[in-house]
């Protein structure tokens, strides 16, 4: 396996550039505004003052900074911080924490960690914040610790002739969508109903302004037309992307008929069985840069036929195929 180095950090220079510039407009801001200078001369040895105490955080900072990395290698793991190095098998890799985060119903960012067991310990795992990658190199870093992993396990007869037979799964289309319409339709009534009311609202209030009250009330229709016929949109694209049928061979992958087989099909990428912040989606690309896209609904632990109940099993099926005929296969984790 060639090697691969992943940084977990931003550099020295940008490190200490950040502290630099956020301590001297933090400084500065207390400077103006608790210790108040007065115009008599004080303004410049202030001023003096916090450039040198910024200069100083900054080479704090210099000295503190230690370079993080995730090196995957042949023989394992390496996780480097400074000059420690730790290093932990792949049996040791006990998989990802991917957590977003909201204020107020607002998105406002997402954490990524990897879950590793503690050599010499019993029960003792960490998580390593892996947060500073992107969310592809995330994907592709998990993707060659997730293939070394089936490569340290033994490789039965049973498991090299396991699609001689082969796989069919059947996906009830129809009960996943009219779930999901359901759910949808109700989301798109209240939307109207929250709508009427601050219409009334607003002829209430602007009621001696008419000209005002048309204007906003004709705005707020609009938008929220446009939000309904955006929802209306996406959920068509969900529908048409649902399958019915998956079946999967010795040689090839097919979805309703199409077929992807395994020396013209380059990577897969699924949504793990566990994930219930976004859709179970199936994303095949093959060698011509085509790519094929495939949804089975958000899984709903309420409500488990508003997705594919037998999801966790197809998962399972076609990152083994891909994983015996070499083909790239990545779980979306963005």
């Amino acid at each position: 396996m060639e090697e691969r180095t992943y940084r977990l950090n931003g550099t020295r220079t940008k490190s200490v550039a950040v502290a630099v510039l956020g301590s001297l407009f933090g400084l500065f801001i207390l400077d103006m505004f608790l210790f108040e200078p007065i115009p008599n001369g004080t303004l410049l040895i202030n001023m003096i003052i916090v450039v040198l105490l910024s200069a100083g955080i900054g080479v704090l900072v210099y000295f503190l900074h230690k370079d993080r990395f995730l090196k995957l290698c042949e023989d394992g793991i390496d996780h480097i911080s400074g000059k420690n190095v730790t290093h932990y098998s792949f049996e040791d890799f006990l998989g990802t924490n991917v957590i977003k985060h909201s204020t107020n119903g607002v998105y406002t960012g997402t954490t990524r960690y990897v879950k590793l067991h503690v050599p010499g310990t019993e029960n003792r795992n960490i998580q390593i914040n892996c947060s500073a990658l992107k969310p592809d190199q995330f994907d592709e870093m998990i993707a060659y610790l997730s293939k070394n992993e089936f490569e340290q396990a033994e490789k039965t007869e049973a498991v090299a002739n396991y699609f001689d037979t082969e796989k069919l799964f059947e996906i009830p289309k129809q009960t996943i969508i009219s779930k999901n319409i359901s759910s949808a339709v109700t989301v798109n009534i209240i939307i109207a109903v929250a709508a009427v009311i601050l219409e009334l609202l607003f002829i209430t209030t602007l009621k001696d302004t008419i000209l005002t009250m048309i204007i906003v009330c004709l705005i707020t229709a609009l938008i929220v037309g446009a939000v309904i016929a955006i929802r209306v949109k996406l959920f068509n694209k969900f529908r048409d992307q649902v399958p019915e049928k998956i079946t999967l061979d010795n040689y090839t992958l097919a979805v309703d008929g199409r077929t992807f087989p395994s020396e013209r099909t380059i990577k897969v990428v699924m949504t793990p069985p566990s994930y219930d912040t976004k859709d179970r989606v199936l994303l095949i690309t093959t060698n011509d840069k085509s790519v094929a896209s495939y949804n089975f609904a958000r899984l709903k632990k309420t409500d488990e036929a508003m997705s594919y109940p037998d999801y966790p099993s197809l998962y399972n099926n076609i990152k083994l195929w891909c994983l015996q005929r070499n083909i790239s296969f990545m779980a979306s984790l963005n």
